[in-house]
Formats: C-alpha cells, structure tokens, sequence
C-alpha cells in the first residue's frame, strides 16, 4: 500500500512535468525578455538566481510558485477551519459550502499560461477547471 509521502512524491513529480512542459511552450514567449533582463543584470544578480531554480517561475511576469500554489489550494480546501469559530454563525452558505473540492469550479482569470488550472486539476482531482 502506497503511504501518503510516496504519494506526495509522486504528484510533485507529475506537477514538475506539467510545470515543465508549460515552460517549455511559454519559452517561446519570455524567452527574449529573459535574454535581455540576463543581460542588463549584473554577474553577482545573475550568481543569485537561485529562485529560478527552485520555483519554475516565469520572470515575464508575476507568477505564483508551486509551492505556493500548492500552499493556497489546501488552504481554499480547508476554508472553513479557517473561520474562527465565534465567526461560524456570520456564514451564509452551509459551512461544507465555502470548501474547494471536486464539486466546486476553479477559475484563472490570470494572463499566463494556465498552471494553476493544471495545477488545481491534478491537486483537487476531477475539479472543473477554466
């Protein structure tokens, strides 16, 4: 039987495929202003770029990481622990309501790529994505 950790592993294994293969296609896109931001910086910015590794972020522009990502899914699915319970009684919906689960709809207004529709797809499961 699978233990949660080596299901954990897997999914961020699959996510960094997808991740991967959106940046492969959006390359196309960022990849001069990449060039010539690179460029512009000097050595010792350039020595720092750490993040770049670790994140699979897009430096076109402001793009959530997957960890963070990841971070604001369990938080949309877990909402209502969130709520103080002194607060409970303000909610107008059914508590089970305000939670993001395979019956909810998630919707990316961003203007990049789509990785966090992917994302919550994979995370979430049969979620509608748009």
């Amino acid at each position: 039987m699978e233990t949660e950790a080596q299901r954990n592993k897997a999914f961020d294994a699959d996510l960094r495929v997808v991740y991967k293969n959106i940046d492969k296609i959006s390359s196309i896109m960022w990849g001069q202003s990449s060039l010539i931001e690179t460029k512009l910086r000097s050595a010792d910015d350039r020595a720092n770029d750490m993040w770049k590794k670790e994140t699979n972020a897009q430096i076109g522009y402001g793009e959530i990481t997957k960890g963070h990502m990841t971070f604001l899914l369990n938080l949309m699915q877990n909402m209502v622990s969130e709520v103080p319970p002194e607060k409970l009684s303000t909610l107008i919906e059914p508590r089970e309501t305000y939670n993001l689960t395979a019956k909810s709809r998630f919707l990316d207004i961003g203007s990049g790529f789509g990785k966090p529709v992917f994302h919550a797809a994979m995370q979430i499961g049969t979620i509608p994505c748009l």
